[in-house]
This record gives structure tokens, C-alpha cells and sequence, in this order.
């Protein structure tokens, strides 16, 4: 009789244990697309009923915890977009755990929440993905983002002849209600780091933003390594001329401008970004963008300059999309319904590009493995990476470090 009741308290314990089995999870993880930091925010959440005590960082006191989301969305970066490197392109993702703090209960969302959007970089490797990304956030979203980088890429289709004002969209300036207080760009792969180009669109435009960062792995004013600190000296007085001739094209709508440049004072360190320290060497103090700059000036930061060090150059404009007149992006606005409308990367350009890169029977094989710039179409599985840095402000450059770029990158 006892060895049929121990018979059958094990059954029934197996039975349990089976249920418990196949009951599903009360946690279970949510799909990458609900935790994207683009899209619906608040689906990131999981039920918080199942804390029986408070996370331990509920027990600081409100202002350590802010300063504690501080901290973590500053060193945070989201990276989206196709990454190149030589010749070959990997779709890029951020971490999926890159934002996991706002999934850990409803207090530390609402809490962290007010922060994150301001605080940490979205990265964007080429500009059509910002644009697709940008583009499907609300007004109110787009306000509260601050701090942006994107590598301008020299593959990105070219303008089809229905277009006759890409420097609007590629300016920013159709994402209505973006007002960034840092915006960093990058130029494209494997160029030649002589100039400025990347930064007239915005120029010949506005600004949406309070400082440009136009971020280099040399001098931009180096034609090559033999340039003296003379003809470097000119060039930069040429550069500066040239963009006092850009801002002078925008007549009454143009703004005063400021530039300061920066190099890295650690040339042979192996992390990159290293322009952005505080131990950075200010080779140009603020300087205003005029015709015929002091010679002086130009002359000692000529010799200061070295020619294969990161180097960062920080435009400060005296107004931005955001603060200027009407008028000023009368070239955005259009007519819809008796009223004036600012146009939109959705309505207005991308379905031009799409349907002129259609037309032009792409290559799919080598689009979806990363042999061509995919963009509008999107790659096998197998090419997409997840972005890993050491530093906030890494950035791939090309014979310095671009074996972080992905695994076996180096191999092909």
C-alpha cells in the first residue's frame, strides 16, 4: 500500500512539473521590432507586478538615479544603416540590450524615459536610413532628440532628374521639428580628407542644429602628408573664403557662422574618437566664417596643424532650422489644400529614388550580400551585425581600426 501511494505521489509530481512546463513564460522576451528605439516605446515594457522588493537603484534617492540615466544613455549609442568598409557593406543593428534599463519595471521607464531620447547618440551609418528612420517618428518625438551622427556615404544613389533640391532632404531639413544640439558628421569611406563638401549642404540651407561636428581620421587641410604648415595655412584660408561665399549665396536668409578646430593629442593611440577629449589640442580658436581671415590666425594654425591626426571641426551657427524665419525654408514648404506645408522625405522624395533605382534592374545577388550599397533593398540575414564599441564616440577609420568593424571583416 505504501510503495502504490509513493507511485502515485510521484505521477502527480511529474504532472506538475510537466504543466509548469508547457505553461508559457509570464516573462517571455519580446521581439527586436517591439524594443526598437524607433518605434512604439512604451511596448518595450514587461509586467513590473512580479518585483517583490524594489531594484536596488529604486533605493537611491531621485537625483542619483538621474544622474545614474545620465550616465548610461550618455555612453549609449543606437547604430542603424549599412556600414562599409573597402568594398564591401553589413546592414548594422544596435544592441538588443542597448536600452534594457527601460524594460526593468514601469517606475525606472517613466523615469529613465524622460532622458533617453535626449541623451543618447543615434548613430547612422549612411543618410537614407536616418531619413526611413527619422521620417516615421512623430513631431514630438523628433523634438526631444539632441544628439546625432551620420557618415556621409559616396555610394548613396544619386538624385534622379525628378529631384532638383537634395541638399533640403540631405540637410535635414524636411524632418519637421528636429532641433539637435549636436549633429556630427562623418565623411565617406576611404576618401580623401581635403575638404568640406559634406558640410554645404547644410550652408546653401540651415542648420538643424546648435553645433556641426565635421569629425576626420586627418587633417582635412593636408592635401597630402608633404603639405607644408604654408600650403596649409592656404588651404584653410581657401576653405574659409569658400564657405564665406556659400553663406553669402543665401542673401538675407544666411546666418553668421563659427568654426574651431581640434586635433587628437594621442596620434598613435589605438581607440579612435580621441579628438573629442578633453585632452584635445585647440589649433583654431572660434573663429567667424568671413572672407579674407586674419593671416596671422591662419598662419599659426598652419603651423599647429599636424596631418595625420583625428581632427574635429566644430561649426556653431548663429541661427537654426528651428529658430529661423518662415521665409528662411520657404525651399521646403509647398502648397497643399490653399496652405503652405513643409515637405516630407516620405511624400515628396524617397518613392523618386526607389522607383528610379528599380529602373535601373539592380544587381540583387550582389545587393543582398553587401557587394553594392543595398539601400533601397534590404540584405540576407546572414550580412546583418550588431554594433559593438569600447567608446561612445568610436568611429571606424579606414588603416586604423576597421577590423571592429565585423567579425572577418579582414579575411575577404
Amino acid at each position: 500500500m505504501s510503495d502504490s501511494r509513493q507511485e502515485m505521489n510521484i505521477r502527480n509530481s511529474e504532472r506538475r512539473r510537466d504543466s509548469r512546463s508547457r505553461s508559457p513564460r509570464r516573462h517571455q522576451s519580446q521581439s527586436y521590432r517591439s524594443r526598437s528605439p524607433v518605434n512604439n516605446h512604451r511596448d518595450t515594457l514587461t509586467s513590473s507586478s512580479h518585483f517583490s522588493e524594489p531594484a536596488l537603484l529604486l533605493k537611491l534617492p531621485r537625483e542619483l538615479r538621474d544622474l545614474v540615466y545620465g550616465h548610461l544613455f550618455d555612453s549609449t549609442r543606437l547604430t542603424f544603416g549599412y556600414r562599409q568598409v573597402n568594398f564591401q557593406y553589413r546592414k548594422v543593428l544596435p544592441s538588443r540590450n542597448a536600452l534594457a534599463i527601460l524594460r526593468v519595471c514601469s517606475q525606472l521607464y517613466l523615469e529613465a524615459g524622460e532622458l533617453w531620447l535626449k541623451r543618447v547618440l543615434f548613430d547612422f551609418e549612411d543618410t537614407m536610413t536616418l531619413m526611413d528612420k527619422f521620417s516615421q517618428l512623430p513631431i514630438a518625438s523628433l523634438k526631444q532628440i539632441r544628439n546625432v551622427r551620420i557618415r556621409m556615404m559616396g555610394d548613396e544613389p544619386s538624385p534622379p532628374e525628378s529631384i532638383n533640391d537634395e541638399h533640403q532632404w540631405r540637410g535635414l531639413q524636411v524632418l519637421e521639428g528636429l532641433q539637435l544640439d549636436r549633429l556630427t558628421v562623418v565623411p565617406s569611406w576611404g576618401t580623401k580628407y581635403n575638404g568640406c563638401e559634406d558640410i554645404k549642404r547644410f550652408m546653401v540651407s540651415s542648420f538643424p542644429c546648435k553645433e556641426l561636428f565635421y569629425f576626420t581620421p586627418r587633417s582635412v587641410f593636408h592635401e597630402t602628408d608633404q603639405t607644408t604648415p604654408a600650403e596649409a595655412s592656404t588651404l584653410l584660408t581657401r576653405r574659409i573664403n569658400d564657405m564665406a561665399d556659400d553663406l553669402k549665396s543665401r542673401g538675407d536668409f544666411g546666418t553668421g557662422l563659427t568654426m574651431t578646430i581640434f586635433q587628437s593629442s594621442e596620434p598613435d593611440s589605438k581607440y579612435t574618437g580621441t579628438s573629442f577629449k578633453n585632452s584635445a589640442i585647440e589649433v583654431l580658436a572660434e573663429t567667424g566664417i568671413s572672407p579674407d581671415p586674419a593671416p596671422d590666425k591662419m598662419i599659426a594654425c598652419g603651423k599647429s596643424l599636424k596631418p595625420n591626426v583625428e581632427t574635429l571641426i566644430i561649426f556653431k551657427p548663429a541661427a537654426t532650422t528651428s529658430t529661423l524665419s518662415g521665409a528662411s525654408i520657404e525651399g521646403v514648404l509647398k502648397t497643399v489644400d490653399d496652405k503652405r506645408v513643409r515637405k516630407t522625405w516620405r511624400d515628396d522624395y524617397r518613392d523618386e529614388y526607389i522607383r528610379d533605382a528599380q529602373e535601373q534592374s539592380p544587381d540583387m545577388e550582389n545587393i543582398t550580400t553587401g557587394e553594392l550599397f543595398p539601400w533601397p533593398y534590404d540584405m540576407r540575414k546572414g550580412y546583418t551585425i550588431i554594433d559593438h564599441y569600447n567608446n561612445v564616440d568610436d568611429i571606424i577609420w579606414p588603416g586604423k581600426n576597421h577590423d571592429q568593424a565585423w567579425e572577418g571583416v579582414l579575411d575577404n
